[in-house]
């Protein structure tokens, strides 16, 4: 993904892996791409829950600040964080350029699995 607006740090290709290093020379190279992976090995408390943001390019991060941590998910993560400590983990799944719902929702139509709004929309503040 192109669009992130977060800078990355990558490993040496095919340097195995690199887990328990943190150093900076273990990650020489950095992007402002995000690439697709089909698998992330984490250390979280055995407590924790994760919370997946999914969604498109407002999720994703798209004209948000580059490095500012300012996407939604990020805002979402620090007053988890402020409110309740380190019991939650918020993973940005957003996919700028896509549609994640193509139908419709009609006031006087619920959806289902959840109640019906009139109008208007819900924001956390």
């Amino acid at each position: 993904m192109p669009s992130p607006l977060q800078t990355s740090h990558l490993s040496v290709p095919d340097s195995g892996p690199k887990g328990p290093d943190e150093g900076e020379s273990a990650f020489p190279y950095s992007t402002t791409s995000w690439f697709f992976l089909d698998e992330v090995d984490m250390n979280l408390a055995v407590k924790a829950d994760i919370i997946v943001a999914f969604g498109d390019s407002i999720t994703d991060g798209t004209a948000s600040t580059i490095n500012g941590d300012d996407r939604w998910p990020d805002v979402l993560s620090r007053r988890l964080h402020a409110a309740y400590g380190d019991d939650f983990v918020v993973v940005n799944e957003g996919s700028a350029a896509t549609r994640s719902w193509t139908g419709r929702i009609h006031a006087g139509k619920p959806m289902a699995g959840g109640p019906a709004r009139s109008r208007g929309s819900t924001a956390i503040s």
